[in-house]
């Protein structure tokens, strides 16, 4: 049995908040599913001093909120976890998130302390609210992982939601942002 941290950001305020909800909401359906402890963090007590302090009591962390190259941030734009904050925690652990661009700097910085996976994207993720397709495709990595699949086909089951997706929508901006979300995944 994993112990799960699920942090997001559903404030109001929050461009995303309810795809960022949704997600978590996801999250936490997987972990009773699969019989796992979660803990879930989310405004105003998404802080990085709820998270840091206690890294070592879990072994999966998702993460639903902004982020850029550097890290991944609150409603207020402050470090939950990033290039700037004490990483070395995260050692043999697994980081999932839905936040963009986390995989171009926090992956490698994550990675360089001992992380053991990461799943994430290198650009923007691109998403329609209203669309579940986008929920769906982003979640299914963490689906797998909570079944306790091993992370190759993990990567793999995820891969393919992603071109069923594709192949199942019924827009052409859909499928380009499905597309551009599938290339820009990174499950390292």
């Amino acid at each position: 049995m994993e112990n799960i941290l699920i942090a997001y950001n559903n404030d109001p305020n929050s461009e995303l908040h309810l795809f960022f909800e949704s997600c978590a909401d996801d999250a936490k359906q997987f972990c009773v599913d699969n019989q796992h402890c979660f803990e879930s963090v989310c405004p105003p007590g998404l802080l990085e001093c709820n998270v840091t302090p206690n890294i070592h009591t879990f072994s999966i962390f998702f993460f639903a909120a902004h982020g850029d190259s550097y890290g991944i941030y609150n409603e207020n734009d402050d470090d939950i976890v990033s290039t700037r904050t004490n990483n070395y925690d995260f050692a043999g652990k697994t980081l999932y998130t839905v936040s963009c661009l986390c995989a171009e700097k926090l992956m490698p910085e994550l990675k360089r302390n001992g992380l053991d996976t990461f799943v994430g994207y290198d650009d923007q993720l691109r998403v329609v609210e209203t669309e579940p397709m986008f929920r769906e495709s982003a979640m299914e990595g963490l689906k797998a992982i909570l079944e306790g699949v091993d992370k190759d086909l993990a990567r793999s089951r995820m891969f393919n939601k992603y071109t069923e997706c594709i192949n199942n929508a019924k827009n052409d901006d859909i499928k380009m942002y499905l597309l551009h979300n599938r290339e820009h995944l990174c499950f390292e």
